[in-house]
C-alpha cells in the first residue's frame, strides 16, 4: 500500500484500525509505533468495543475484573459514563489516536462529544492503562 501511494506522491495520512481498552493490539504489533514514526493518525474504530464498554456491569468488560473496577471507580468519582472515560483515555493515550465512536442516538453523540471536555488525572490514566495493558503473544 505504501509503495502504491508513493508512486503517486501521496502521503499516508491515517490508518484505521480496531483499537480500544479491550483490544490494544496496535500497541503490541507495531501499528501505533509506525503511526508515530510516520506522523500518521491512528483512527480507532470500535473504540467502545461494540458496546461492551457501555457500562460498568460485569459482562461489559468480559473477563477484566481489574478494568471493570477501575472504570467503575472513575465513573462514580467523576460523574462520567464508561464510554466517556474510555474515549478520554484513548484521546490521552497518544496524540496520533483519533477515536471514531458510533452513535445510535443524539444522546450518544452528545455523550461522546463530552469526552473532549475533561481529562483524566495522571493516576486515573495510569490505573486504566495498567488494568487494560495488552500482553504480547
Amino acid at each position: 500500500m505504501s509503495a502504491r501511494l508513493a508512486r503517486y506522491d501521496i502521503l499516508l495520512a491515517a490508518n484505521e484500525v480496531h483499537y480500544n481498552l479491550l483490544h490494544r493490539q496496535p500497541e503490541v504489533d507495531g501499528v501505533l509505533d509506525a503511526c508515530r514514526e510516520l506522523g500518521v493518525a491512528l483512527v480507532a474504530y470500535v473504540p467502545l468495543a461494540s458496546g461492551r464498554l457501555a457500562s460498568t456491569s460485569s459482562s461489559s468488560t468480559r473477563g477484566s475484573e481489574a478494568l471493570q473496577t477501575v472504570l467503575s471507580t472513575i465513573v462514580h468519582k467523576r460523574n462520567k459514563s464508561v464510554p466517556q472515560v474510555a474515549l478520554t483515555w484513548l484521546l490521552r493515550r497518544d496524540e496520533h489516536i483519533i477515536p471514531i465512536p458510533g452513535a445510535t442516538s443524539a444522546r450518544h453523540v452528545q455523550e461522546n462529544a463530552e469526552a473532549l471536555t475533561w481529562e483524566l488525572s495522571d493516576e486515573e490514566f495510569a490505573a486504566i492503562d495498567q488494568a487494560s495493558r495488552p500482553h504480547p503473544s
